[in-house]
């Protein structure tokens, strides 16, 4: 279940950089969108993590083509990891966009 609320993104990438130890996350990947808050306040939560140096990266997973653009709208995008195989190839507008975009 996704869950896009600034909060529980902040609580949650506390709670990573205290487990791990470091004082940034090279790469926070937002892993599923959440539809009932506003793209603008889960990708604002971690452009201000980004802000305040606690990550370095935002990344996204399962996304697509139209959600990426809007999320790039908002702050730039390091990477997407969306579920891609020999026998899963649902997301090849998405790979086809992100290499074309030069996005990891």
């Amino acid at each position: 279940m996704p869950l896009g609320r600034a909060e529980y993104l902040r609580q949650q990438a506390e709670l990573s950089l205290r487990r791990l130890r470091v004082e940034r996350i090279e790469l926070f990947q937002l892993h599923r969108i959440d539809p009932k808050v506003p793209l603008s306040d889960q990708i604002g939560a971690l452009l201000r993590l980004r802000e305040e140096g606690k990550i370095a990266r935002i990344g996204l997973s399962e996304v697509t083509v139209e959600q990426l653009v809007a999320a790039r709208e908002i702050g730039p995008i390091a990477s997407v990891q969306n579920l891609y195989n020999y026998s899963d190839r649902r997301s090849d507008d998405v790979l086809n966009y992100c290499e074309r975009e030069n996005i990891a």
